[in-house]
């Protein structure tokens, strides 16, 4: 993990605590779990998460044709809410990725992690 990686994680430590699910880097080739706490690590096998890293590439391979859709702007980052987590997928080119996750109950404001994180992904 390089030194830049090392800081995210603890950005997203430092602003999330214990809520932090997982942290991960992608690219073609394939990925890198960054972080992962414990019990999350637990409810993915090791297909799934290989089902997850063939879903943001293609999300990303997407991503020209979202931002055609509203001006060319450029997008930093998808925001995924579910019931009880939030994802949050970066992408920085077609094949390249970070993806961060964690529990929501309401206390964190996603736009604020997203901010602390654009500039280190």
């Amino acid at each position: 993990m390089g030194t830049r990686q090392k800081e995210l994680v603890e950005v997203l430590k430092d602003e999330i605590g214990d809520k932090l699910r997982a942290v991960g880097r992608y690219d073609r080739e394939g990925y890198e779990v960054l972080y992962i706490r414990d019990d999350v690590a637990d409810e993915f096998s090791q297909e799934d998460i290989e089902e997850i890293h063939h879903d943001m590439v293609l999300k990303g391979l997407g991503n020209q044709h979202i931002e055609s859709l509203f001006n060319d702007e450029a997008l930093e980052c998808s925001i995924y809410q579910f019931d009880d987590s939030v994802r949050l997928h970066f992408v920085n080119n077609d094949y390249l990725g970070y993806y961060v996750s964690f529990d929501y109950d309401g206390e964190i404001n996603p736009s604020r992690i997203v901010n602390d994180c654009k500039n280190l992904v």
